[in-house]
C-alpha cells in the first residue's frame, strides 16, 4: 500500500509544479475519482483545490466536476436522490461548456445511481450516451467506464456474453492508459470475476478476485477489498464449503460496515442470510437478511429487495411458516415486475436497438467521408500489388528455367514420378538432376523458407549443385553435401554468431548407376532421409535410410562429415526422396498434420501402382486432406522405379 500510496503522492507533487491549466485542473479532477474511496479528507481538498483554479483560468466544466464529485460523495453515502440532483446539474454544464469527456463520466456516474434505485431504462440510457461521448471525445478513460457502467448491467441483467464484451473493451482502454492502470484495471477485473461466478468458472474467479483483493488493499481502498472479500465468500458458497465463505463473507461485513459503505452492507448481510439459509441455520439466516431488508427499504434499492424477499420467503418455507413466505414471496414478484416487466424490458430494447442505429449511422457517415480517401489508397495498393505479383511471375519463369525439364528427366531416370506443389508463385522446395561421367544423381531440396526467400536460396542451391558434380567433378554423395554446405556458408557469409540468420537447406541426394547389370546407389541426407519399398515375396517391405541431422549450413553444435549410405538395389525396388510439406499439412475432420506415418502406409498401399497412378493417389490425397485449410509449405516428393 504505501509504495502505490508514494506512487500517486509523487504524481500529485508533479500536477502541483504545472502551471496553471486545464491540463492541470483536469488531472486533479481525474484523482479525485480515486481518492473519493480512499482519503474523503484528501478527495475534498484536491476538489477545493481544482475547483479554485479552474474559476481562476474562467475553465467552465470545473464547476460541473465541483458537482459531479459532490454527487458522487453522497451517493457512496447512499443518498441517491440528493446524488442524482447534484448528477443533473454536472451534465447541464458540460452541455452548457459543450465539454464531451465531463459529459460522459457525469452520464456514467448517473446511470450508476438509476441502476441501484431500479430505474433500469434511464440507467442504460445514460450508459450507451455516456459510451458515445468518451468515444466521440476520443478518451479512453471515459470509454474505459462507460463500458465498465454497461458490462456492469449486463452482468446484472444475467446478460454474461454482452457483460463479458463490454468489460474486455473496458480493459483494453484502461490499459492503454498508464495512469488509469491499476485501478481501472482492479474495478474492471473485479466485475469479470462476478460474471465467472455466474458462469460457474470458480477456479478463474478465485484467481482473478485474489488478485484483485490483493491490488485494492495495495491501494489502500477499502470499499474494493470489502467488495473482494464478498466475492470470495459467494465463490465459497458456491463451491459448497461454507466455513470459508462464511469467514470471507463476515471480513466483507467487517470492512463495509466500517466504511459504512450502505450497499455493501445490504449485498453481505444477503449473502450471508442465503449461506445461512443452504446451512439450515433459519434464525441467523432471517437475522441477517431482516438487516438487509431494512437499510434496503431505507435506500429504496429495489433490485437487492427483489432478492432479499425472496430469501427471507424461502426462510419461512424452511421454517414451515407457509402464510409469511408466500407473504414475501409475492413481495417480491411485485417489486421485480415494477423494475424489470415486460414493459420496461421493452424499454431498454428499444434503447440498445436506438443505439446500434445511431453508431451504424455514424460509422457510414465517417465511411462515405473517408471513402475518396480509401478509394485512392486502394487503387495505389492494388497498383502496388500488380507490380510485385508481376515481378514474382517473372521470378518464377526464371526459376522454372533451370529447373530439370520434365522430358530431360523422363530419358534420364528409369519409370518415375516427381509430386511439386509450390505454397507460392515461387518456391523453397527445388529437385535437381545431373549425369557426370556415366553416373546420375537426384536431390529433393528443402530450402529455409517458401515463397520468395525459398527461392533466392533455391538458386544458390542449384548453381552450387552443378558446380560441385558437374564442374568439379565430386560424385560421393557424402562429400557434395560437405562441399555443399562449405558453399552456402560462404555464400550467406555465416560466421555461427547467435544474432545471425541460420538460412540453410536440409537435402536428399541419391546418386545411381549400373554395375555388371545390376543397380548400385547412393544416398546421403541432411535431415531429408530415403525411403525404400521392396517386393518380399509378394509383399510390400518398408526401408528407411536414416540421414545425418544437421542441415546444410550454420547450425548449432560441431559440423560433422555427411554420412555416405551404399545400397544394393533388387529389381522392381522403389525409392522415394521427399522434403517436409506433405507430412506437416494440416488438415483431415480435426484440422491435424498428416505426419509421416501416414504418408509411410499411403505409399506402402500404392506401391504396386504405376509411378503415375502413384503421382495421383498422392495428389488427391492431399487435396482432400487440406480441403478448404491453406496449404503451409512447398510440397515436393520424388519417386523413382528400378
Amino acid at each position: 500500500m504505501a509504495d502505490y500510496i508514494a506512487q500517486i503522492e509523487g504524481r500529485i507533487n508533479k500536477i502541483k509544479n504545472l502551471p496553471d491549466s486545464i491540463q492541470k485542473v483536469e488531472q486533479m479532477f481525474h484523482l479525485c475519482r480515486f481518492y473519493i474511496e480512499v482519503d474523503m479528507e484528501k478527495c475534498i481538498a484536491m476538489l477545493s483545490n481544482a475547483v479554485e483554479i479552474a474559476n481562476r483560468i474562467n475553465y467552465r466544466p470545473g464547476e460541473g466536476y465541483k458537482s459531479m464529485y459532490e454527487g458522487f460523495y453522497l451517493w457512496t453515502q447512499s443518498q441517491f436522490n440528493e446524488s442524482l440532483a447534484k448528477g443533473k446539474v454536472a451534465i447541464r454544464i458540460f452541455e452548457d461548456a459543450d465539454c464531451k469527456v465531463g459529459l460522459s463520466e457525469a452520464l456514467s456516474f448517473s446511470a450508476y445511481i438509476h441502476w441501484d434505485m431500479g430505474n433500469y431504462d434511464v440507467a442504460f440510457e445514460y450508459g450507451l450516451k455516456s459510451l458515445k461521448f468518451a468515444e466521440d471525445a476520443k478518451s479512453e478513460l471515459g470509454t474505459g467506464w462507460a463500458h465498465h457502467a454497461l458490462g456492469v448491467f449486463y452482468s446484472n441483467l444475467k446478460d454474461h456474453s454482452e457483460a463479458l464484451d463490454h468489460f474486455q473493451k473496458g480493459l483494453a482502454c484502461f490499459e492503454s492508459v498508464a495512469e488509469e492502470e491499476v485501478y481501472g484495471k482492479t474495478r474492471i477485473q473485479s466485475a469479470m470475476a462476478t460474471v465467472y461466478i455466474e458462469l460457474g468458472k470458480l477456479d478463474e474467479a478465485i484467481g482473478l478476485t485474489n488478485k484483485t483483493l490483493e491490488a485494492y488493499e495495495n491501494m489502500g481502498q477499502k470499499t474494493g477489498s470489502g467488495r473482494a472479500l464478498n466475492d470470495l465468500g459467494v465463490i465459497y458458497k458456491t463451491k459448497g464449503d461454507y466455513l470459508q465463505a462464511e469467514k470471507y463473507l463476515s471480513h466483507s461485513l467487517e470492512i463495509r460496515t466500517l466504511v459504512n459503505h450502505k450497499q455493501g452492507i445490504i449485498t453481505t448481510n444477503t449473502e450471508l442470510g442465503e449461506l445461512y439459509l443452504k446451512e439450515k441455520k433459519s434464525g441467523p439466516a432471517l437475522e441477517k437478511l431482516e438487516q438487509a431488508r431494512i437499510i434496503a427499504e431505507e435506500l429504496n434499492v429495489k433490485p437487492k429487495l427483489t432478492r432479499i424477499h425472496k430469501l427471507i420467503g424461502e426462510v419461512y418455507k424452511q421454517s414451515h411458516e407457509p402464510w409469511k413466505a408466500i407473504e414475501h414471496i409475492e413481495l417480491s414478484f411485485k417489486i421485480k415486475s415494477e423494475v424489470s416487466g415486460e414493459e420496461a424490458s421493452n424499454r431498454l430494447k428499444n434503447l440498445q436497438t436506438q443505439f446500434a442505429t445511431e453508431r451504424s449511422e455514424r460509422e457510414a457517415e465517417i465511411h462515405r467521408l473517408r471513402h475518396v480517401e480509401l478509394k485512392k489508397a486502394y487503387d495505389e495498393i492494388e497498383q502496388k500489388n500488380k507490380d510485385i505479383t508481376d515481378s514474382i511471375n517473372y521470378a518464377r519463369r526464371i526459376q522454372t528455367a533451370i529447373l530439370p525439364k520434365q522430358n530431360a528427366l523422363d530419358k534420364f531416370l528409369p519409370g518415375h514420378f516427381m509430386l511439386y506443389k509450390p505454397k507460392d508463385i515461387v518456391s523453397g522446395d527445388f529437385y535437381w538432376a545431373a549425369e557426370k561421367d556415366g553416373k546420375k544423381f537426384v536431390a529433393a531440396v528443402d530450402c529455409t523458407g517458401h515463397g520468395v526467400p525459398g527461392a533466392f536460396m533455391s538458386i544458390i542451391g542449384m548453381s552450387l549443385l552443378n558446380e560441385i558434380v558437374v564442374q568439379r567433378g565430386i560424385s560421393k554423395p557424402s562429400e557434395i553435401l560437405n562441399h555443399l554446405r562449405e558453399g552456402v556458408i560462404k555464400s550467406l557469409q555465416q560466421t555461427g554468431a547467435d544474432e545471425e540468420n541460420k538460412d540453410g537447406m536440409d537435402i536428399a541426394l541419391l546418386a545411381f548407376g549400373m554395375e555388371n547389370g545390376k543397380w548400385k546407389m547412393e544416398y546421403a541426407g541432411a535431415n531429408n532421409p530415403l525411403w525404400i519399398i521392396r517386393n518380399v515375396n509378394s509383399e510390400a517391405q518398408f526401408i528407411e535410410i536414416k540421414a545425418s541431422k544437421q542441415p546444410i549450413g550454420v547450425h548449432i553444435g560441431t559440423a560433422q562429415s555427411f554420412i555416405n549410405n551404399d545400397i544394393e538395389l533388387y529389381p522392381g525396388d522403389q525409392v522415394y526422396i521427399f522434403t517436409d510439406g506433405y507430412a506437416d499439412q494440416f488438415g483431415g475432420p480435426n484440422g491435424k498434420k498428416y505426419k509421416y506415418k501416414q504418408l509411410q502406409q499411403l505409399l506402402v498401399d500404392s506401391a504396386k501402382k504405376s509411378c503415375t497412378q502413384q503421382k495421383e493417389i498422392l495428389n488427391t490425397t492431399f487435396d482432400n486432406w487440406k480441403g478448404k485449410l491453406e496449404q503451409v509449405d512447398d510440397v515436393l516428393i520424388i519417386g523413382i522405379r528400378f
